[in-house]
């Protein structure tokens, strides 16, 4: 078994970097922010087509999953 990037005691972070994010990510995050109230917090479903939701990929902002997580990370 592998090793996370990122350690703690709830998960286990797989970070990546790129020079660039694909600007349809980038777009779908701006759009699911500006539809936010302000007492929610904004989060991105992907669902490939004709697959199982269970393998969704669900992705925030940074800021967002440290607002959750609070001071684990």
């Amino acid at each position: 078994m592998g090793r996370e990037d990122v350690i703690t005691e709830r998960f286990s972070i797989e970070a990546k970097e790129r020079e660039k994010l694909p600007a349809f990510l980038k777009k779908t995050m701006a759009q699911a922010n500006n539809n936010c109230a302000d007492d929610k917090l904004a989060v991105v479903c992907l669902h490939e087509l004709n697959s199982n939701h269970d393998h969704d990929l669900v992705v925030m902002e940074y800021s967002t999953f440290r607002t959750i997580i609070g001071s684990e990370t």
